[in-house]
């Protein structure tokens, strides 16, 4: 499958439309996050493997009662996903800078890729736009999301409420969602967010996933040569005594960083070697 730079190009839309197209959101200075302890927490750690042992990216997500943050060991940086303001605030630790998106540009613009791609005359851009699995349970804690052109096979866990689960997906989303937008590489979202919502419904969470994209040629059949993606995800109801440390971070950046527009934010981690987690 094709990365949604590679999409775009396609269907002759250009990396500057892109962003021009997301800076429909607004941008004004937030509030700082209330004091955590007074919140319901879930704590996430993300960690994104090629192949069975190679680390290619590490994160920490944060889930609170009125908003989100995700932050990404390498390169430094940081989302922040805001309810309240239905907005999405990205931090770059390093140079910083910060820019921010509505929530309703980035549903535009993605209501605009599926439309595209859904006209498109090949049928993997067709199956991006409106994906379908068949989807099988393998073992009691697995389940398998197949199609021609890739392969999910979660291995997930039970024993969260109703309300934890609906956080966790809403935030999920929103990363997927995200990810499209920014980080280079990165598939078009719809085949995760449908895999998302199957297990929301069926009050799951992820403990692993694999991605197996579909073999490109004859020497990709062969056993061990298609790169799978391995996300793995432990969750837990408790701050470490660090975290709040970085939520504070998070909150002055938001304060204090320069603000651009997400054009110079997009250009300034163009060259970024990262994938999705």
């Amino acid at each position: 499958m094709q990365s949604v730079l590679e999409f775009l190009r396609a269907l002759g839309w250009g990396i500057g439309t892109v962003a021009i197209v997301t800076l429909l959101g607004g941008v004004s200075l937030p509030s700082l996050a209330e004091n955590p302890s007074s919140q319901e927490v879930l704590r996430v750690e993300n960690r994104v493997y090629r192949g069975h042992d190679e680390l290619i990216s590490q994160s920490l997500t944060i889930i609170l009662t009125d908003r989100a943050y995700d932050f990404l060991d390498a390169p430094s940086e940081g989302t922040i996903i805001d309810f309240a303001r239905k907005r999405i605030t990205f931090l770059d630790f390093q140079r910083r800078e910060q820019a921010q998106v509505s929530f309703e540009t980035i549903l535009l613009f993605l209501d605009r890729l599926r439309a595209r791609a859904g006209e498109h005359p090949d049928p993997g851009f067709r199956f991006a736009a409106q994906p379908s699995f068949e989807i099988r349970q393998d073992g009691p804690d697995v389940w398998v999301f197949s199609s021609s052109w890739m392969t999910y096979r979660v291995r997930t866990q039970q024993g969260f409420d109703q309300s934890t689960c609906e956080r966790f997906w809403k935030v999920s989303d929103w990363i997927t969602r995200v990810n499209t937008l920014l980080v280079p590489g990165s598939r078009p979202p719809f085949a995760r967010l449908a895999v998302n919502e199957t297990l929301r419904d069926k009050k799951l969470l992820p403990r692993e996933v694999v991605l197996v994209p579909a073999a490109r040629n004859f020497l990709e059949w062969l056993p061990g040569r298609r790169a799978e993606l391995r996300g793995v995800h432990t969750i837990s109801g408790e701050l470490a005594p660090e975290d709040r440390t970085r939520l504070e971070k998070a909150d002055q950046a938001m304060l204090s960083f320069r603000r651009v527009n997400l054009i110079d934010y997009q250009s300034s981690r163009r060259g970024a070697k990262e994938e999705p987690h």
